[in-house]
């Protein structure tokens, strides 16, 4: 399952919530974070931490441990974006997983 979200306008931030069921077996958590515009652009957090910061035209992925997804409650993700115009912020969760 990918859960995605982008940052379209000029400047603040978007969120989306998660929750991973626990009777769900899961092999992978992982992010990816893109960013297109101005040198300072995009910030993604998962529960008021911050898991990426990126600049222009970069993009970061990582696999998150069991402890940053925990099972069974609900996780904001979020994520920001800097004030200059044209500038394109994106995050997705990539969960592999069985019921």
């Amino acid at each position: 399952m990918i859960a995605a979200d982008a940052l379209w306008q000029v400047g603040g931030d978007d969120t989306f919530d998660l929750k991973l069921p626990r009777d769900f077996v899961f092999y992978e958590r992982s992010f990816s974070h893109y960013s297109r515009g101005s040198i300072y652009c995009s910030v993604m957090y998962i529960d008021d931490n911050k898991t990426s910061q990126i600049s222009y035209n970069e993009t970061q992925y990582c696999i998150l441990s069991p402890i940053v997804l925990s099972l069974n409650e609900f996780h904001t993700i979020k994520i920001t974006r800097d004030e200059s115009p044209g500038v394109v912020a994106c995050s997705a969760i990539v969960l592999i997983y069985s019921e």
